[in-house]
This record gives structure tokens, C-alpha cells and sequence, in this order.
């Protein structure tokens, strides 16, 4: 009997610490709010460890190149090698970057002497939802390398498409259309990067998460891309 009794209680506390979980994830019950905490303090943590780490790189390696990919994760992680394998570049895009970290580490990218930069971001400004700082930011960032002589390209990023992500979408073609004028009044050129994907966003045939793209996603980059980049033949500089 004292085993029956043992084991309907235990029965009866796996069911509701069940129930207890369903809620805690679905309904925020206790203690969502600390776990979600706990999670962004660690991912927060990650974050500034690897970006040092990544600065770090980014300080030893400073051979001089043609061209700079300059950029989020979306540079960040391109093929570039396989894309543009006559060129001499760098590729400076930081994962989870906004216009505003890109500002902020212009001495590394023209300590390699490049006489192109190719700019692409976005995804992570539209997350801080604040279009004048962006655009500020962006237009510091033209103007600094413009004084130093380096051709800037800037690029429209491609429209995100996620879950409840409409004002990431709004803000993204905000963005695209002003700095498309702030190409013309820099005299900078722009590449429309957004046009590989239609305005409602990023379709899964080329990001599966509506954000990174995937293999075709870059291939369609790379046809846009190829006709600003065919000057910068690694035998012309050699």
C-alpha cells in the first residue's frame, strides 16, 4: 500500500512539474523571467568575448589589400574566396555588428590601404530601431574613408523576413531608400544587394532563417556584385 502511496505522489508531481514547464515556456510563468535573463547575460557575455577576439585578429592582420567586404554577419560569413578568387580583399564583417560598431573600427580597416570598401549592414540597426543614428553613422563612415581616398560602395541590405519581424521589415526599407540618396548626394555608388529578394523579404530558398543567407542566396550577391569588382583583378596590382 506504501508503494502505491509513493508512487501517486510522484506520479502527481512529474505531472505537474510538466504542466509547470508548459506554463513557464508558453505562458512566462516562474522563473521564465530569470532563465531568460541568466540566457542573455551568457549570450551578452559570449558576445564581447569573441568580438575582442575577433579585434584581435583584425589588429595583427593588416597586409595591404584592393578591396574591404565590409559588413554584419551577413559579410561576415560570404565565401569570398570562392566568389572573388582574383581579388586581393579582406573580409571585415563582425557578426552582430550595427552601422555604429562599423563606425567605430575604421582604423583597422584602413590600416590595410584599400582602395575600395564595400559596405553592407542593416539587420542589426533595425533590432535598435533608431533610423537618424543609422543613417549618421553611415554617412561618418562614407565621409571618413572618402577623406582618406577610398571608393565606397554602399549596398542595400536584403529585406529580412522572420516571424513577427514587420518592423524590422519597415525599418530595413527605410533604411535601403535613404541610403540610396545618401549614395547620390556622396557621389558614392550603390548597389541594390535588396533586389535579390522581393519587398515582403527574404524568401527561404535564400536564407532559411530570413536573415543569413545560404548558398544561392550568395550567389545571387555575387551576380550583382561582379560587374563593381572586375577592376580589381589580383594581376593588375602584382
Amino acid at each position: 500500500m506504501r508503494k502505491v502511496i509513493h508512487f501517486a505522489f510522484a506520479a502527481i508531481f512529474l505531472i505537474l512539474a510538466y504542466a509547470w514547464g508548459i506554463c513557464t515556456v508558453y505562458c512566462h510563468a516562474w522563473p521564465y523571467q530569470i532563465i531568460s535573463k541568466i540566457r542573455s547575460f551568457s549570450y551578452q557575455e559570449y558576445s564581447v568575448i569573441e568580438r575582442q577576439r575577433i579585434h584581435g585578429v583584425f589588429d595583427e592582420y593588416t597586409a595591404q589589400v584592393e578591396v574591404v567586404f565590409l559588413g554584419d554577419s551577413l559579410t561576415e560569413q560570404a565565401p569570398w574566396e570562392e566568389m572573388f578568387p582574383d581579388i586581393r580583399f579582406a573580409n571585415r564583417g563582425v557578426s552582430g555588428d550595427t552601422f555604429a560598431d562599423i563606425l567605430a573600427r575604421l582604423d583597422q580597416v584602413s590600416a590595410l590601404q584599400p582602395k575600395a570598401v564595400f559596405l553592407l549592414a542593416g539587420i542589426n540597426d533595425a533590432r535598435i530601431g533608431d533610423l537618424e543614428a543609422s543613417i549618421m553613422a553611415i554617412r561618418r563612415i562614407v565621409e571618413t574613408f572618402q577623406s582618406k581616398g577610398v571608393d565606397v560602395f554602399l549596398q542595400s541590405s536584403p529585406v529580412p523576413n522572420w516571424p513577427n519581424g514587420k518592423s524590422a521589415r519597415i525599418f530595413i526599407k527605410e533604411l535601403n531608400l535613404l541610403i540610396s540618396e545618401l549614395a547620390a548626394e556622396k557621389n558614392v555608388q550603390f548597389i541594390d544587394v535588396a533586389s535579390i529578394a522581393p519587398l515582403d523579404g527574404l524568401s527561404a530558398e535564400l536564407a532559411p532563417d530570413g536573415v543569413h543567407l545560404n548558398g544561392l542566396g550568395y550567389k545571387n550577391w555575387e551576380g550583382i556584385l561582379h560587374q563593381h569588382l572586375v577592376n580589381f583583378n589580383r594581376d593588375t596590382y602584382e
